[in-house]
């Protein structure tokens, strides 16, 4: 039987498995982490068997022919690269096996590509009934064209990000927007936020889930990232609605080695309990969690206290959200920064929120208070590390980078 992609569950993936590790213990310890699927794996019977005897999906680049935008030079030669014809072709010599949900089809591609890829989308769809194509787009530092399209080259292919996503949800037809973002890579940070507003608003005009790949690895072992910092980074991506998350990388990938969760010969680094505690956490709330759909956010206590990166991104988003999506069963203070996604129920009347202490993404002992006003006499269920219990009274704390979820 072959494995599920059942999207009414909140999933979590990870990116590449060496060939190396192609046994049991080491795929044993991909699922012990909570993982749900491999993305961009190889298509190998050794790993097919592995992932199917532990429930492992994985979306692999192995039997459809991969792309990447590359730094703009590849723009608009998606279809010399994958002629529908070629997909065909690839359906003679396609790798089978239970455990393979998908094909990574097209990595970061350039606008001018969007019509071609979706002609690929429903070719793909139509030859491989069943199984998923799998499109992640740039995250908002990708360059623009500096002058015109026929004189620039770009990563996006577009003026702006805005663009660039609403082009995608025009011309692609799929029923996601995925892309990564990378905050702790010194890359530009300061329009992390941003990023994510402007994919969860087109994922709630267009009806369309939201998937992101965080950081977990690092360019240099002194840059590991903290259990925290990723933490904060699933968190924050809750709070905009998100419903798929995953990691890069579970093996090095384009990471340091000795950051991702394992090493080049499969051995743990601390990275990989940081993954498998917040995969946990998410996991046990993920049946919740999934029961709502995102409304808007909003960075509610003071966020005169938060760090100095975070915080003209805090003022933007609040800015360009407005107190009207706020919930009307409760007020949130706080004498830090606290991020709120609100949440509606989809079968039903009630509400939910997400609260992620965001005042430093730096600082692991950066904790906030939070003060919580109860409105209409409701009662309130709070999810800790994904677990319920009743809300019952009006303060909490949250560690940096920590996020609870609220039911009413």
């Amino acid at each position: 039987m072959s494995i599920s992609f059942d999207r009414s569950k909140f999933l979590i993936g990870a990116y590449f498995f060496n060939k190396d590790l192609y046994d049991d213990a080491h795929v044993k310890e991909v699922a012990d982490c909570g993982i749900d699927f491999l993305v961009a794996v190889d298509a190998a019977k050794p790993l097919l068997d592995l992932c199917k005897k532990y429930d492992i999906g994985m979306i692999n680049h192995s039997n459809i022919p991969g792309w990447w935008g590359g730094d703009g030079d590849n723009a608009g030669k998606y279809k010399d690269h994958m002629p529908l014809t070629k997909l065909e072709v690839q359906k003679e010599k396609y790798a089978d096996g239970d455990a393979i949900i998908g094909d990574y089809i097209v990595d970061e591609p350039n606008a001018k590509d969007f019509k071609h890829i979706n002609e690929v989308i429903k070719k793909y769809s139509e030859l491989f009934p069943g199984k998923f194509p799998f499109v992640n787009l740039y995250p908002n530092y990708a360059s623009v064209p500096s002058n015109t399209d026929a004189e620039a080259v770009s990563q996006l292919g577009n003026a702006t990000y805005l663009e660039h996503i609403a082009q995608y949800v025009e011309e692609i037809d799929n029923d996601y927007i995925c892309y990564d973002f990378y905050p702790f890579t010194g890359r530009p940070y300061d329009s992390y936020i941003e990023n994510f507003d402007i994919v969860a608003k087109a994922c709630r005009k267009s009806k369309r889930d939201m998937w992101v790949i965080i950081q977990t690895g690092a360019w240099t072992a002194d840059k590991i990232l903290d259990e925290f910092q990723i933490r904060w980074q699933a968190y924050l991506s809750l709070a905009y609605g998100t419903n798929i998350i995953m990691h890069a990388c579970y093996c090095k990938g384009w990471w340091d080695e000795t950051t991702s969760c394992v090493n080049l010969a499969g051995n743990k680094n601390v990275t990989y309990d940081y993954a498998k505690n917040i995969n946990e956490e998410l996991h046990a709330l993920g049946e919740t969690f999934m029961k709502y759909y995102n409304t808007g956010v909003y960075v509610n206590g003071d966020i005169t206290k938060a760090e100095a990166k975070i915080k003209p991104q805090l003022e933007w988003q609040n800015a360009n959200t407005g107190e009207d999506i706020l919930n009307d069963n409760i007020v949130v203070k706080a004498d830090g920064a606290v991020f709120t996604g609100y949440f509606k129920e989809k079968c039903g009347t009630g509400s939910a929120v997400m609260l992620v202490n965001t005042n430093n993404p730096y600082e692991k002992n950066d904790g906030v208070n939070i003060i919580l006003n109860f409105k209409n006499n409701v009662s309130a269920t709070i999810f800790i590390k994904g677990k319920p219990r009743p809300l019952n009274k009006a303060s909490l704390s949250l560690a940096s980078g920590e996020g609870v979820f609220i039911t009413f």
